[in-house]
């Protein structure tokens, strides 16, 4: 009831963009743009600075009720197996193709 109140009077306020933090530890999620992921391995400083750039935030809510699309948990390894030049490209195929599997 009180969400329906809140959309019939229009007083819905977008959420802040969460803050960054400092590196997660292994079993973290992370979300950036309705997509989440699973840290399944140690991030190091320069990876997770990266990451931050990207938009990518650590989930620091309990029990997250929002609706996401999960990377599977072999994507993170990808992004660390990846060297800086590469970094980025990586990234891109990642989205993509969970974007392509998700319509």
């Amino acid at each position: 009831m009180h969400d329906l109140l809140r959309k019939i009077f229009g007083i819905r306020q977008k959420r802040k963009a969460l803050p960054a933090s400092a590196v997660p530890a292994v079993g973290a999620s992370l979300i950036r743009d309705g997509i989440t992921m699973k840290v399944t391995v140690p991030l190091d400083e320069e990876l997770w600075d990266w990451m931050l750039l990207s938009d990518w935030r650590v989930v620091n809510v309990r029990h997250e009720r929002r609706s996401h699309v999960k990377l599977p948990d072999s994507a993170l390894k990808h992004l660390v197996a990846a060297n800086h030049e590469n970094r980025a490209k990586v990234h891109a195929h990642l989205i993509q193709t969970l974007s392509t599997k998700s319509k």
